[in-house]
């Protein structure tokens, strides 16, 4: 189905097609609307009025009585009654013919011959007739057959008892007219390999059996787990985001919105929590999003907040202070999904330049930011002095940026900020512990006590990523009781911040009753819930997560989160719950894959950027199978006492050692593995 009006460059001037198989096909090319909806009331003076409609005749097993016209039946709408009685008597027997491949008029000849067997035969008859089906043209077309054009395709079928058919429908669609905001004309990158839809439907409908099996299981090995399953509807829940709000335009570049049609695209952070499950599912478009950002980065090392209007510019908002540091964070954890070598040589400057930056807001030295710091994520709520929420980032970041360094042999850049991680710590735990939680900010004398949700988040990064914590586990443990004791309750579920009830300090006004403050993000409600589930607190994780589902199902919005927009962005961190739940971290630079899931008997999904199966830990016997695309490794962290690891069926050669609580296994050859291998530990 498509349009000869393409010089209008409309954005709904495209093509689309409807395929089907499976028995006796009829098809309407074209239609009026109201024929093919529902059905409406349709008269004249000779045959009264009745109920008129597509479904109607389907109903009653008529669909293949007519294909159908392929274009507007606009010649005919000139014609009027005395015309029609001028003809020859011929003509009007072609016209009602012709009239008759348009369903609409099909279904008048149908009635009237149903009542009134050879009432057509007449000339008096034929000439009624066809007046009454031009009128009709006039009454469904609306000006200029604007009302013309819906299509139906249908699969006739018998069943005798007990018989079963399939029947496979697939639809596609091409509209290249994609504009930005500025009206420049962007496209899709479906452009670039399909001329139309007819071209994409052949295609799926060719690839069919590769493409479909692949994805079912796919979305079944999704489910494929031992948790409750508040944990797959979560993780998977919020996938629809990716598609729905993503822009993949003509030239390459892509963005997803931080809120369907909010704000802008890749939006930095945003992205920092969302951008899990695009980077396990699409690599290639994550690390296309980053580069957009490190082209955009401002010459003092300031990263763009979001890209607009076109994925070519970025607004003038420079100055929320956790964008740097998350920058540096998804470029290193990028850099160890990928394996990318060239991708971190191109990111390497821009990380260098965002850390230089990052230090310029540490006037005393400690390592931690003590001045400029009120704008971030949370940009209605301003912080001063050093917040625990900026300070966690730059703890986290700066254990990024040491291992970046030492990937790209920059010894000296290395070792100095590993030093200034050290000291970042010791200030962190010195300056904002407040012998319960970290306080929400410290500016001279004066302390926010609010208790704040994310006050650790950086923990949260390194956990799921893997890389090393940066505060003692007790410390971790006590900030996880104080947000569960403060922040949330069953009918409220996680609040961003909250000051405890018991509270008889000062309490500031930049945050008490602050609208986000007080607010449920369910992005840092799921991030949080990984952060407890990583740190073995499963019974409050599976509470905030239930909280979150129950919450929405009630509203009827359970693939809908709403924060700045519609279908948010931030709300894909609960990918990181499957990070959390299965401790599965890879590193492609060291050939590393480590699976330390928390509970000691777990059957669980596992995503790379390379493949993807399940893995399951059951009575000391770690078993990892490869559902699709690879997983390579030459080393491999577990948690079970082994002496044993089998590549399918056979044993592999292997160095044991310890690390960090942990078995390692060294393979004397690395491991490749594909769709229907596995791996058992034991």
């Amino acid at each position: 189905m498509s349009t000869i009006r393409a010089v209008e460059r409309r954005p709904t001037t495209g093509s689309m097609c409807l395929a089907a198989n499976g028995g006796e096909l009829s098809w309407v090319a074209g239609e009026y609307r109201a024929f093919m909806g529902q059905g409406t009331s349709f008269g004249s003076p000779s045959y009264a009025s009745w109920m008129q409609g597509l479904y109607r005749d389907l109903r009653a097993g008529l669909a293949g009585a007519a294909r159908g016209r392929s274009t507007a039946p606009t010649e005919w709408r000139a014609l009027t009654d005395a015309d029609v009685d001028a003809m020859d008597i011929t003509a009007p027997q072609k016209l009602a013919a012709d009239l008759c491949e348009m369903p609409y008029v099909a279904d008048i000849r149908r009635r009237v011959e149903s009542a009134e067997p050879g009432a057509l035969d007449t000339d008096d008859g034929l000439r009624v007739f066809v007046k009454t089906s031009l009128a009709g043209i006039s009454a469904y077309g609306g000006a200029d057959d604007s009302a013309w054009g819906d299509g139906a395709l249908i699969v006739d079928v018998t069943l005798e008892p007990g018989e079963e058919r399939e029947i496979r429908f697939a639809l596609s669609w091409h509209f290249p007219y994609h504009y930005a905001a500025n009206e420049e004309l962007l496209g899709h990158m479906y452009e670039n390999w399909f001329a139309d839809a007819g071209e994409a439907c052949r295609y799926l409908v060719a690839n069919r059996d590769d493409i479909v099996p692949v994805a079912r299981r796919f979305a079944d090995t999704l489910c494929d787990t031992s948790l409750d399953e508040v944990y797959p509807n979560a993780w998977s829940g919020q996938l629809g985001t990716l598609v729905k709000c993503s822009w993949w335009i003509r030239n390459g570049r892509f963005g997803i919105w931080e809120g369907l049609r909010c704000c802008g695209f890749h939006t930095m952070d945003i992205s920092y929590q969302g951008s899990f499950s695009l980077l396990a599912l699409f690599p290639e478009l994550e690390t296309v999003q980053m580069e957009l950002s490190t082209r955009y980065q401002r010459d003092d090392g300031r990263i763009p907040h979001l890209l607009a209007v076109d994925l070519q510019q970025v607004d003038d908002d420079f100055e929320r202070v956790d964008m740097n540091p998350q920058f540096v964070l998804l470029t290193c954890r990028d850099w160890l999904w990928t394996g990318d070598r060239s991708y971190l040589e191109r990111q390497w400057p821009g990380v260098v330049r965002a850390l230089d930056n990052m230090l310029l807001l540490d006037a005393d030295g400690d390592g931690l930011p003590d001045h400029d710091t009120r704008k971030n994520t949370y940009d209605n709520w301003n912080f001063y002095g050093t917040p625990s929420y900026i300070a966690s980032l730059w703890l986290a970041a700066l254990t990024a940026a040491s291992r970046m360094a030492a990937d790209m042999g920059d010894a000296e850049r290395a070792g100095r900020w590993e030093s200034l991680r050290e000291s970042c710590a010791a200030s962190f735990d010195e300056k904002l512990w407040n012998g319960e939680y970290y306080s929400l900010w410290v500016d001279g004398d004066l302390r926010d006590e609010c208790c704040m949700a994310d006050q650790i988040d950086g923990e949260w990064f390194a956990k799921v990523v893997g890389l090393p914590p940066g505060l003692p586990e007790e410390r971790i443990q006590a900030a996880c009781d104080a947000v569960m004791r403060h922040d949330y309750t069953d009918e409220g579920g996680l609040l961003n911040a909250a000051y405890p009830a018991d509270f008889a300090g000062t309490r500031i006004y930049h945050t008490f009753q602050n609208i986000q403050a007080d607010a449920n993000w369910t992005g840092i409600e799921y991030l949080f819930a990984a952060l407890l589930y990583g740190y073995g607190r499963i019974d409050d994780a599976r509470a905030v997560v239930q909280n979150i589902e129950d919450r929405h199902a009630r509203a009827g919005e359970t693939w809908n989160h709403l924060e700045c927009g519609n279908h948010y962005y931030r709300a894909m961190s609960s990918w990181t719950l499957m990070l959390a739940a299965s401790g599965f971290t890879v590193d492609i630079p060291a050939s590393r894959i480590t699976i330390a899931p928390v509970e000691d008997d777990i059957r669980t999904p596992w995503v790379s950027s390379t493949g993807w199966g399940t893995l399951e830990q059951r009575d000391g016997t770690l078993t990892i199978s490869c559902d699709g695309g690879t997983l390579a490794f030459a080393e491999l962290r577990v948690k079970p006492s082994v002496t044993t690891i089998r590549i399918n069926d056979a044993v592999a050669a292997a160095g044991v050692s310890a690390v960090d609580g942990l078995t390692v296994l060294s393979l004397a050859e690395p491991v490749d593995l594909v769709g229907g291998d596995r791996v058992t530990v034991e």
